[in-house]
């Protein structure tokens, strides 16, 4: 077998996009290629790599490991929640005052409602993050 026909049979093996195949294929050939340059003959680079299945196993555990970490974060909450609550915050806090000292008037009501609902949305939100925060660690 080949050094291709080898990266070949691995590349089959492995069922990931095709975006995060380029990066294993990228990964396999140079590993491969160092360990040719390093003195190694073809035949024994791919027989230190192992069986291309368990090969294909083993980078894809890897590659399934990091795109989880990716979705998962670094544990903080997206920034859109930032940047909702202190909106509703300031709805809340803005469209309260103008209804109580410049008026009664239903927008400004409404104004203030949604903002307290937004600020109540938020904070549920939070809870829920935080909860699930715990479930993963």
């Amino acid at each position: 077998m080949t050094l291709e026909e080898y990266i070949s049979e691995v590349m089959q093996a492995v069922d990931v996009s095709e975006t995060t195949k380029g990066r294993i294929r990228n990964q396999l050939e140079t590993e491969l290629f160092q360990m040719i340059e390093a003195g190694k003959t073809p035949e024994e680079a791919m027989n230190k790599m192992g069986y291309y299945e368990e090969v294909a196993a083993k980078l894809m555990q890897q590659y399934d490991d990091d795109v989880r970490k990716k979705q998962e974060g670094d544990g903080q909450p997206p920034m859109i929640f930032a940047w909702g609550a202190m909106f509703s915050i300031l709805l809340f806090v803005i469209k309260g005052l103008q209804y109580f000292l410049l008026g009664h008037k239903q927008f400004d009501a409404l104004g203030m409602i949604v903002g307290f609902l937004g600020v109540i949305a938020s904070g549920i939100y939070l809870l829920w993050f935080i909860k699930n925060k715990k479930k993963r660690s």
